[in-house]
């Protein structure tokens, strides 16, 4: 994370971002295949991103995976 940006920045960054992820299942499709290599399920990165309990509670590490 850059220095100087908070958790919460992050969050609300992430949120702004979710409408693009649905739109196009081409970037779906491409982060399913990426976080495959890491034996990441792309469900629970979609579970994490769509309830704002979750999200505000998730570690960096979560957050980073789901930016």
């Amino acid at each position: 994370m850059r220095v100087g940006k908070t958790k919460e920045l992050l969050v609300e960054q992430i949120k702004a971002r979710i409408p693009l992820l649905v739109q196009h299942n081409g970037i779906l499709d491409e982060i399913a295949i990426q976080l495959n290599k890491y034996n990441i399920s792309l469900g629970n990165i979609i579970e994490l991103i769509n309830d704002h309990n979750k999200l505000i509670e998730a570690q960096l590490e979560e957050l980073l995976f789901a930016w």
